[in-house]
């Protein structure tokens, strides 16, 4: 249960950072879109920005799914549920 209680705190923050990842790579998305339009950069770059894009989110979803997981873990220690 300590493990699981630590867990919830590094798991916490790491999505708090990947909150703030994912705020800025789609920032950067739309910057790269507004600069193809314009024809400024090639669709290199572009897809680039969205790949990036992309798998913060996705890591994002997965730290997500780890807390919950780590919250299930938890609420099983103690008692509650089966």
């Amino acid at each position: 249960m300590e493990t699981a209680l630590g867990q919830e705190t590094s798991l916490a923050e790491q999505q708090t950072q990947l909150q703030a990842a994912v705020k800025h790579s789609e920032a950067s998305l739309e910057h790269y879109q507004a600069r193809y339009r314009n024809g400024l950069n090639d669709v290199l770059d572009l897809l680039t920005a969205q790949q990036n894009a992309f798998n913060n989110r996705i890591r994002l979803l997965e730290i997500q799914q780890a807390r919950l997981t780590n919250r299930i873990t938890l609420g099983l220690a103690l008692g509650m549920g089966v």
